[in-house]
């Protein structure tokens, strides 16, 4: 701009100018100010506040999970506690009932609440997450996992009561609960990731864990300080136990409930050593799948319920559904290229008894269709859950006829541990489900399985979906039962029978020849006879599911710069080390640098930094506490061993369904005792097991009463020995 030049501006553009002169000095450039959340809340309130939040009445901790909560993943609660990475807080309770909670604590100590926006607001950050519902946990993660640690925190509270009842000084297991606590993260978390076919740790062996006679020998230097605490724990209750000055009495009922805590910890570390080392096979198999080979997974799906697009409320009870069943195919059509998805789905509308004849139907049609389709395919691989309509005798014994009927091969019949075969199948059906809502948006209703055909034709890739007619006039009776089917997981044919083993490929197994199995079946299993509306003209032109390619990253080599590019770095604004401002020449810099201007507003920022509340401070301090995981105690070489001994095909069905014996206190026995002479000697006054179990609590309390089928047992014991001595 020359001198004497006309500039268009306003006077409001000026009266700008001369501001930023003022604030920032000539030729510099304004510094980027940091969002502050401005509040009109005392320290104390928002120490109070963080406090109750924290308390075990309002939220969980989670001893593994964590979050990022930075930029719109934070809040003003957040920057308080630091912002960053910080761990999640499960809310027990929805926000509304929180906020009232809150506010009757506040009228309690005469503390002054906050506004009900700011505390909603407070709990947007990524770190606090709504505790989810836990449905739908197989029953050894329910009842040998969830239910077991609520079992072992209950036992720790009754034990330290007994402890300042009975005993002086402070309880050895303070910190049992905490220890527990960090045991189950450890467990649902990193435990999986550390286990290993092969590995000079134990407990992380899932060879030396899974088998009698591991190939990896006796020799594992390594050990484990979090696994560990599985032994530490339970050896601490015990000890503990033993110091109580109460009656022997009461010491064998509890530790009759340690020794029922530690079955049920051994036996949910089985199941998730089986789990992973089940889903890693999988894995090793569809990663070595050859031309010629395919592998399935079979799995049912939720009823499909038939809809209207609007429908009235008259028409939504007692809706009819179709049972539907899917196989998803694997294969590759040349060695080492991609791997290939077909999905056959199967669904009937009038037979909606899901056994094993309605799987082995399913199975024959989807492998005799994958093969007129596909005819290079010459032998597969089954695998399955281990639900009822898939681990039973008849169906294993009815695969052996799989070849003759389909001309697919089958090598081998696998099941998953139950929760752990999520695979492609699962979120497939997520699919199938939003492509007929997509075509009920069309204006159509699903009311019959041709609306189930049409809403799906064209909108899937690498989908087949067919009606299928159940010949239940065929359906042979069911077979006898194979000795021990429940413990064998995996089923491999061969020509002369079926070798059984417990876990995929590992361990010799037990053979069953043809002939015996043959017995079992009485001779009589044959075709399904069913029926299927599968078009081999239009399954055709179905377009195949193409798989997903990764990208490979690109490596750029970083050019050389220029003289023009130097000449502009070396003219980049410099920035001042005290107060952040930002400076276009070296020399602004310098006379910045002398002004009191810099010198005080670093001062000021510094005395409102030192000036934080020391309630806040003390506050954050102790939950930065809390988050700190403690690590856990060392174990001598000697009692290492002795572990890995102990662990050595520990996790083996038939070795963690062992049920260990229980043994009845006095006070139990004399209780069920007379409980049943009542009832022996007059009908009318005779006890049920749960009407005992009732006046076993109200005699000895609940924690010492028995279950009603440990009750019912020991009746029908009673009545066999009276019926003998008669």
């Amino acid at each position: 701009m020359k001198d004497g030049q006309e500039v268009s501006c306003s006077s409001h553009e000026i009266t700008k100018a001369r501001l930023h002169y003022n604030q920032h000095g000539a030729a510099a450039t304004a510094s980027e100010e940091k969002e502050t959340a401005t509040m009109r809340t005392s320290p104390e309130q928002l120490a109070f506040l963080v406090q109750f939040l924290h308390s075990p009445e309002c939220t969980e901790r989670s001893s593994y999970k964590t979050a990022d909560c930075k930029g719109k993943k934070r809040s003003w609660l957040s920057d308080i506690l630091g912002g960053g990475t910080q761990p999640v807080l499960h809310l027990k309770h929805n926000k509304e009932k929180l906020f009232s909670m809150y506010h009757k604590k506040c009228e309690e100590t005469g503390e002054k609440p906050i506004g009900r926006t700011l505390f909603y607001n407070g709990l947007t950050a990524a770190n606090f997450h709504q505790l989810t519902e836990m449905a739908g946990l197989c029953n050894i993660c329910a009842e040998s996992g969830a239910e077991n640690f609520d079992s072992l925190n209950k036992l720790a509270e009754r034990l330290e009561l007994y402890w300042l009842q009975n005993n002086k000084g402070q309880c050895p297991i303070f910190d049992i609960k905490e220890r527990a606590k960090s045991l189950k993260g450890y467990l649902l978390g990193d435990f999986s990731n550390h286990l290993k076919n092969h590995d000079e740790c134990a407990s992380h062996c899932m060879e030396w864990c899974l088998s009698d006679k591991p190939q990896c020998g006796d020799d594992h230097i390594n050990n484990c300080l979090n696994c560990n605490e599985r032994w530490l724990i339970v050896e601490d209750l015990r000890n503990t136990v033993d110091q109580l000055n109460c009656l022997s009495e009461d010491k064998d009922t509890l530790k009759s409930e340690i020794g029922i805590i530690e079955d049920n910890l051994s036996k949910y570390i089985s199941h998730l050593i089986r789990g992973k080392y089940q889903r890693d096979c999988y894995m090793k198999e569809v990663a070595n799948l050859e031309p010629g080979h395919a592998i399935g997974v079979s799995d049912y799906m939720m009823k499909l319920m038939f809809r209207r697009l609007y429908e009235p409320q008259k028409d939504w009870f007692g809706k009819k559904g179709a049972s539907v069943h899917g196989v998803m195919f694997l294969y590759r059509e040349e060695k080492g290229g991609p791997i290939l998805t077909e999905y056959h789905d199967t669904f009937s509308e009038n037979d909606d008894t899901q056994n094993w004849f309605f799987s082995a139907s399913c199975l024959q049609e989807s492998a005799k269709n994958l093969k007129s389709l596909h005819p290079q395919i010459t032998s597969l691989t089954l695998w399955s859950d281990n639900g009822a309509h898939y681990k039973n005798s008849s169906l294993v014994i009815w695969l052996l006829q799989l070849e003759e009927l389909t001309g697919i091969q089958l090598k081998r019949f696998s099941n998953f541990e139950a929760q752990k075969g999520k695979t492609k199948l699962d979120s497939h059906y997520a699919t199938l489900k939003f492509a007929l809502r997509q075509h009920m948006k069309e204006g159509i209703n699903v009311l019959c399985g041709e609306d189930i055909v049409e809403g799906t034709k064209g909108r899937l890739r690498g989908t087949h979906v067919y009606p299928i007619e159940i010949n239940r006039g065929a359906e042979p009776s069911a077979a006898k039962t194979l000795t021990g089917i429940s413990q064998y997981g995996d089923f491999e044919y061969t020509g002369n029978g079926i070798v059984m083993r417990e876990n995929t490929a590992l361990g010799e197994g037990k053979l069953y020849t043809k002939a015996l199995l043959n017995t079992l079946a009485k001779n009589n299993f044959t075709t399904t006879n069913a029926s299927t509306g599968f078009d081999l003209n239009l399954a055709k032109q179905v377009p195949n599911l193409v798989p997903k390619v990764m990208k490979a990253k690109v490596t750029v080599t970083p050019k050389k710069m220029s003289n023009k590019a130097q000449n502009s770095e070396n003219n980049s604004p410099r920035q001042c080390e005290e107060c952040g401002k930002m400076f276009l020449r070296t020399g602004n810099l310098q006379r910045h640098k002398e002004s009191k201007t810099c010198t005080s507003k670093s001062q000021s920022s510094s005395l409102a930094h030192k000036s934080a509340s020391s309630a806040l401070q003390i506050t954050l301090s102790k939950i930065k506490e809390q988050s700190i995981r403690k690590e856990p105690e060392q174990v001598s070489g000697q009692k290492q061993k002795q572990l890995a001994l102990e662990l050595k095909g520990s996790a083996q069905r038939r070795v963690a369904s062992k049920r260990k014996t229980v043994r009845f206190t006095d006070k139990q026995k004399e209780i069920m005792d007379r409980c049943f002479d009542s009832g022996a000697k007059k009908k009318s006054a005779r006890y049920t097991p749960a009407q005992c179990q009732k006046e076993m609590e109200r005699q000895i309390g609940p924690d010492n009463a028995l279950k009603e089928a440990q009750i019912r047992a020991y009746f029908s014991r009673r009545r066999a020995k009276l019926s003998k001595e008669e």
